[in-house]
């Protein structure tokens, strides 16, 4: 493996975590439920990245193992369900912003989750198509499951 990415990827890691801690510690001085709510998120989303980061670094360790018939099963049921519940809170986000009248700020923020919840559905489609079908998937293949169809392809401002 490339040391050169391996450290690379593990700085990341290191920001990642660096900025979730510090947004968790401003969490407990600020009084306003939705700043607080909001800033709560992106440090979980941090906390999220830096263990993407590390899903990459096992992947290029070859710290993955091949999934027994059981493991298979039980992932695949587990995506399935998860699949179903992401359909199910894409159709109410889409219905509210639809059908409801809604203060521009929480138009944002359900644009937000919407988007979030599109990866989400994109990314979990994707892995199951890939164990379904047994194969190896590329860097475009993630690339495609994780951006395709985001309107600004993970840049600021998407």
């Amino acid at each position: 493996m490339d040391t050169k990415l391996k450290e690379k990827i593990n700085k990341l890691i290191e920001i990642e975590d660096e900025n979730s801690n510090s947004l968790r510690k401003a969490l407990s001085t600020i009084k306003n439920l939705l700043v607080r709510e909001l800033l709560g998120s992106i440090a979980y989303d941090s906390e999220k990245h830096a263990y993407m980061y590390k899903s990459i670094l096992a992947y290029l360790e070859g710290q993955t193992t091949a999934l027994n018939e059981q493991e298979f099963q039980e992932l695949k049921d587990v995506i399935d369900k998860h699949i179903k519940i992401e359909t199910e809170m894409i159709k109410s986000i889409e219905e509210l912003l639809e059908k409801e009248k809604i203060d521009v700020k929480i138009g944002f923020i359900l644009r937000y989750i919407l988007q979030d919840e599109y990866r989400h559905h994109r990314l979990l489609k994707g892995l199951i198509e890939a164990i379904v079908k047994k194969e190896v998937i590329t860097e475009e293949d993630w690339w495609n499951m994780t951006w395709k169809d985001a309107l600004f392809h993970g840049t600021p401002g998407g």
